[in-house]
């Protein structure tokens, strides 16, 4: 036996602890699949896509998917249709409600008129929000350019290029500048020829980012999952090969039940039975491969097999049931990636009960959200604080409400879209309690569901106003014209709040009580 002295003994536990303490990720291992691209001394974000022939490839990779495939973009539709909807709406909070109330007219009166928020005349606002979030899922980002004439070109992602001879810090059409700040971004020139792709990147249109007031002239819609990420990738990048294999398998299962139908029956002929002679009965003979085609079939006909022959039919199960738990598998994980439940994506809630339905749509809400975030954020901010700042420069009462309100004037908050109760009454039932326990404001209860509170109010005043006006007026018609005493609430029974059982009185007027004094000092 062999006895460690102190040094070897130290040497042997600072092994073990250099061992414990390595992760075991960083070990290779035959068992593991080598990635490429992986800088051992590591790298930004834009390094993993610094090739610009292969980002382009993904780019159009990605657009036929969506072009093509038979879920991807119906995939990516319902993605679209529960983020955007019917379209953001602003909510102006300047303080000053007559220009808030200016400041919304203005807005729909532009984003409603497509001759007015579109560059080609052709899609109103929300047309055009629906848009831009698509190609951000499909290609990875998209830029609205602001125009001086008060219209927004929407500007696709391979139109973003980096023409050579430029020695500034350009990432795929995006100069940079210190701490990677954007300074211009680089479009190429407009090819209108639908039957050319882009030629030339020599020629390029240069937009700076800001101008000279500070306001955003380009609004860059794209994902950054890190902070050196300067363009958007697609959302299919993750899930490339299994989208393929999507189609590719579908495709072969379909080939394999058409050549599976082809055949009905196989005869098996046991060894030393008598040949079969050609002029027997009404059959027709393929003299290439010496097999019979068709012979004289008819409903009800009973044939009568050759001696030594068996018939043994031929019925396949293609697909197989494991097929469709595999397709299943392989859209999910797109559906992961889109945000998006399979039950959602399928549209098909066979598959759970409605407790799951609800659980994976609420899920599924967090990250709608945070998507309607990003997209207020990198899209209708910067365009909002635009059109604010070109109405002020041409209305001398804007201008002078902006110099008064300062940062005040671009104060804005989005009317997000919502989306409807899933169980209408035990959700209403929910929003009530919270309001009766002051847990929520009315104005953030309305904001959930998508709805804007002002507007809200306003509508069910005027309506009840109206109501109330043509039930009195009813009321005294009927007590001129026939004598009834009738209160107008017995014309129009309106329904109480929770916990109220019959109208408040209103109080007496000075005159009111006057009368009343008078009547008991008589009594």
């Amino acid at each position: 036996m062999h006895l460690l002295n102190r040094q070897e003994a130290d040497t042997i536990c600072g092994a073990f602890e250099s061992i414990r303490g390595d992760y075991q990720a960083a070990r290779s291992s035959r068992l593991r699949r080598q990635r490429s691209g992986v800088p051992a001394t590591g790298a930004s974000a834009d390094y993993h896509y610094r090739s610009e022939v292969d980002f382009l490839k993904i780019l159009e990779y990605c657009r036929d998917f969506d072009r093509n495939d038979a879920v991807i973009g119906q995939a990516v539709n319902r993605a679209c249709d529960n983020i955007v909807q019917g379209g953001f709406q602003p909510a102006p909070d300047t303080g000053d409600k007559q220009l808030d109330a200016e400041l919304t007219e203005r807005w729909k009166e532009w984003s409603d008129n497509p001759e007015l928020c579109d560059i080609q005349g052709e899609l109103p606002f929300a047309e055009l929000e629906w848009i831009a979030w698509r190609q951000k899922i499909v290609d990875g980002d998209v830029c609205g350019i602001l125009l001086d004439n008060g219209s927004v070109q929407l500007m696709e992602s391979h139109r973003l290029r980096t023409p050579g001879g430029i020695d500034d810090w350009v990432v795929h059409g995006v100069r940079l500048g210190t701490a990677r700040r954007r300074l211009e971004y680089l479009f190429t020139k407009e090819d209108v020829d639908p039957w050319l792709p882009v030629r030339s990147v020599t020629e390029v249109s240069r937009y700076p980012v800001r101008d000279a007031l500070g306001i955003r002239q380009v609004a860059h819609l794209y994902r950054s999952n890190r902070y050196s990420q300067t363009r958007g990738v697609s959302d299919f990048a993750p899930v490339f090969d299994v989208i393929s294999g999507i189609e590719d398998l579908n495709l072969a299962k379909i080939v394999q039940a058409q050549i599976v139908s082809c055949i009905a029956f196989f005869l098996e002929q046991t060894s030393g039975a008598p040949p079969q002679t050609r002029d027997s009965g009404k059959v027709t003979y393929d003299e290439a491969t010496e097999s019979k085609l068709t012979a004289d079939l008819r409903p009800g006909a009973i044939k009568k097999l050759p001696p030594g022959t068996t018939l043994k039919s031929f019925s396949p199960n293609v697909p197989n049931p494991e097929f469709f738990q595999h397709l299943k598998w392989l859209i999910s994980l797109i559906s992961v990636n889109l945000g998006m439940p399979l039950v959602l994506v399928m549209l098909d809630a066979s598959e759970t009960n409605f407790s799951g339905w609800r659980g994976a749509i609420d899920q599924a809400k967090q990250g709608w959200k945070r998507n309607q975030d990003l997209f207020i954020r990198r899209f209708h901010s910067p365009i909002w604080k635009w059109k604010l700042t070109q109405w002020s420069l041409l209305d001398p009462a804007l201008m002078s409400a902006r110099e008064r309100l300062g940062n005040a004037y671009y104060k804005n908050n989005w009317q997000k879209p919502g989306w409807p109760y899933i169980e209408p009454l035990k959700d209403t039932q929910a929003d009530v309690l919270r309001l009766k326990n002051v847990l929520i404001s009315p104005r953030r209860v309305h904001s959930e569901r998508g709805r804007d509170y002002d507007v809200i109010v306003k509508e069910t005043i005027e309506d009840n106003a109206s109501a109330i006006e043509a039930a009195y007026l009813k009321a005294e018609e009927l007590k001129e014209r026939l004598g009834i005493e009738l209160h107008w609430r017995e014309l129009l029974p309106l329904p109480m709040p929770e916990g109220v059982s019959k109208p408040s009185q209103p109080k007496p007027t000075p005159a009111e009580d006057q009368q009343d004094e008078e009547e008991d000092e008589d009594a």
